[in-house]
């Protein structure tokens, strides 16, 4: 007879923060409000940042006027407006929970 025992197990327990119940993200490039969706994943903050800018770039807006950068005194995050661009997070299924906003328009350096 042989017996095995476990002694140690180390195992990721890891879930999507972002999924179709909050990962759109709109805003307004000086000229049209538009809509976009991020796709679902296991975003930080700076992910999240740099997959905005590459989704804004690809439709060919300017993916440095709006710049989603960390605040780690208040767990929450700071959305930095340039160049006449709005946000608005007061659209369903926005990324404003996720990033500790209530629901509302922002204007420049929000």
């Amino acid at each position: 007879d042989y017996k095995i025992a476990l002694i140690t197990s180390n195992m990721w327990y890891s879930w999507y923060n972002i999924d179709d119940e909050n990962n759109k993200f709109k805003y307004n490039n000086g000229e049209d409000w538009v809509t976009v969706s991020i796709p679902g994943g296991a975003y930080n903050i700076s992910d999240l940042n740099v997959e905005l800018k590459r989704i804004m770039k690809s439709r060919g807006d300017n993916d440095e006027a709006i710049t989603i950068v960390p605040n780690f005194n208040t767990l929450k995050s700071r959305v930095v407006i340039t160049n006449g661009y709005k946000v608005d997070f007061a659209i369903a299924k926005s990324l404003r929970d996720i990033l500790g906003f209530k629901s509302r328009k922002l204007e420049e350096d929000g």
